[in-house]
């Protein structure tokens, strides 16, 4: 946290959910809840900064997807990864609403406006579809 290293910030958050430890009374214990207290996950600044890195880590995918396409292929979708769809899952799995996580994700998206230019919207729509089918529910 005091060395604001976003970038392991993201990796530690992405790994907790997946590492299990023996918590000495015989029960396994997920690293996220030995985590879940530190105060980088409520640093609106990591989040950004994370959001922003997944963002710029898609686009760099998708350029280097392209060197193996014809030119002029056509892109409809905005770059997308694994990470930046389960992005609000991982913010919730912190401790944070849902509205918090999506209002966040639109703050940082106009922030960035300049970066994204019309993708903004569709980036924004993609990032939270499968969270806001679940909180909407059955249907």
């Amino acid at each position: 946290d005091e060395q604001a290293d976003t970038w392991c910030g993201r990796d530690l958050m992405v790994l907790v959910s997946l590492i299990r430890a023996d918590s000495g009374q015989g029960k396994l214990v997920s690293l996220l809840s030995r985590v879940y207290n530190h105060a980088l996950w409520n640093r609106v600044t990591f989040w950004e900064e994370v959001l922003l890195i997944g963002l710029c880590e898609a686009h760099a995918t998708e350029a280097v997807s392209r060197r193996s396409l014809p030119p002029g292929s056509l892109f409809t979708e905005p770059a997308m990864t694994a990470f930046l769809q389960r992005f609000l899952g991982y913010m919730m799995a912190f401790g944070i609403s849902f509205d918090q996580a999506r209002n966040s994700v639109w703050s940082t998206i106009r922030k960035h406006t300049t970066m994204l230019g019309s993708s903004c919207k569709p980036y924004a729509n993609l990032l939270m579809q499968a969270y806001e089918e679940a909180a909407r529910g059955p249907g």
